[in-house]
């Protein structure tokens, strides 16, 4: 059973007033092949989070230096 809203409420509020909080490892959006190798392996320990604020922006400057 997952459960409603109702309980997912009180899941967070639960984790909150105990400061449980997830563990996670972040990783780059551009290494997301190495988190999808980590999972099939069973390696990765925590939730494996891929990181894609600023990738668009990176990319496009990295093209931009190459090209000059």
């Amino acid at each position: 059973m997952i459960g409603g809203t109702k309980d997912m409420r009180a899941m967070l509020e639960f984790s909150a007033a105990h400061k449980c909080y997830p563990q996670v490892e972040v990783i780059d959006f551009d290494r997301a092949n190495y988190g999808f190798d980590r999972m099939k392996e069973g390696s990765a320990r925590y939730r494996m989070v891929l990181k894609i604020e600023g990738y668009r922006e990176a990319k496009e400057a990295a093209a931009a230096a190459a090209a000059k």
